[in-house]
């Protein structure tokens, strides 16, 4: 995958005279837009700019709060050793609440004629949105290709000297240990868009609309080769959009719209990093209506100590414990009693790297029973976010 070019990227600007709207918020509609996709695209950072630096294998640091990544080295970037790609065929749609879009076909006046195929083109699509809250934005996106890493702990191993280079050029890195502090990595997946739209509204009542030659807001391939086209826009002067018809889905034409980051940690990644991890946090609690007592022990490594460490507790239905674990611990082992009459029921659950397996470094864990009937205890799955 070349580095891209803005193919086809057409960038509107629509301000009023005493709009305070300016390219200074899209630090603010990035983290909007990223908090949005975050409901259903866990650990993902948008890309609102489009900013073409957006590249796996790109290394530097990330500012975690507002999604915004600075670009220190290209060194790594699409490595065919570590860094896959794979077509897709999926659309991506985000708004803020209170956002609305209507989509209809709409008769192109005059018509034109589509450069690719010939053919006359009498009828369109009309999109438009509404946006009844001020601060309030919209995105539709026609994923075309993922690309993504296939081996975060060897490409670690094996670019180490790349990364720490890049880290010495920035405050991420101890010049004593070696060690580079967390928010400095290289972006391990990126989502590349073929056509898509984005639109921010600074006040409340903001109207957009377009007509296209076809439904560029679908992934539907169209059958008879027309060229996705802008035909018209229009829209309030609060209203800021971005939009990309590709001519065809070619990675050389595509847009990063998405990305997630591998944060390294001291010497070690943290894949999909979304905020500092400090500390680990166990949490193991009864499900209400449990009467059991729950009785825990907890064995672990660090990666500094291999000598196997010990925790333990018990606590009666319905309290919890949380346990705190350093952050570079390993080989985590949870063993969980739940005392019957005769005998006692039993679980255990065992967590490698649990820096790379806990959602921002927790976990939950939840028992449940009647006593003296069976129990039982499960991991809950991305439970904390």
């Amino acid at each position: 995958m070349k580095i891209l070019k803005k193919t086809g990227l057409t960038l509107f600007v629509l301000l009023s005279s005493g709009s305070v709207f300016s390219a200074d918020d899209s630090s603010f509609w990035n983290q909007e837009l990223t908090n949005l996709m975050r409901s259903s695209k866990e650990n993902t950072f948008a890309n609102w700019s489009n900013d073409p630096s957006i590249q796996v294998g790109a290394i530097g640091y990330l500012n975690y709060l507002n999604g915004e990544f600075t670009l220190v080295s290209t060194d790594m970037v699409d490595d065919p050793v570590y860094f896959l790609t794979k077509r897709k065929d999926e659309k991506w749609e985000f708004s803020s609440k209170n956002t609305s879009k209507n989509s209809s076909e709409v008769k192109v006046d005059g018509g034109y004629l589509d450069p690719n195929s010939g053919v006359k083109v009498d009828v369109g699509m009309e999109h438009s949105w509404v946006f009844s809250k001020a601060k309030s934005l919209a995105a539709t996106y026609i994923i075309a290709v993922e690309a993504y890493t296939n081996n975060p702990y060897g490409l670690v191993a094996d670019k180490w000297d790349i990364i720490k280079s890049a880290a010495e050029k920035t405050p991420y890195i101890d010049h004593e240990t070696g060690d580079i502090s967390q928010g400095f990595g290289y972006i391990s997946g990126v989502k590349w868009a073929s056509r898509g739209v984005a639109i921010a509204s600074n006040d409340a009542e903001g109207q957009y609309s377009i007509v296209t030659s076809m439904n560029v807001t679908s992934p539907k391939k169209d059958q008879i080769g027309l060229t996705p086209k802008l035909i018209s826009e229009k829209g309030s002067n609060s209203v800021t959009a971005t939009k990309f018809p590709a001519t065809r889905d070619e990675i050389g034409e595509l847009v990063p719209v998405a990305f997630t980051f591998t944060s390294i940690d001291g010497k070690r990644p943290i894949n999909n990093w979304t905020q500092p991890i400090n500390q680990l946090e166990l949490i193991i609690n009864s499900k209400p209506g449990s009467t059991y007592i729950t009785k825990w022990q907890i064995a672990y490594k660090t990666v500094t100590n291999k000598n196997i460490q010990h925790k333990s507790g018990a606590f009666p239905a319905p309290q919890s414990a949380s346990v705190y674990l350093p952050k570079d611990a390993v080989d985590v082992q949870l063993s969980i009693k739940l005392p019957g009459v005769f005998s006692s029921n039993r679980c255990e659950v065992v967590w490698k790297d649990p820096i790379n397996q806990w959602n921002k470094g927790k976990k939950e864990v939840q028992t449940y029973g009647i006593w003296p009937a069976n129990a039982w205890c499960t991991e809950l799955k991305s439970s904390i976010r």
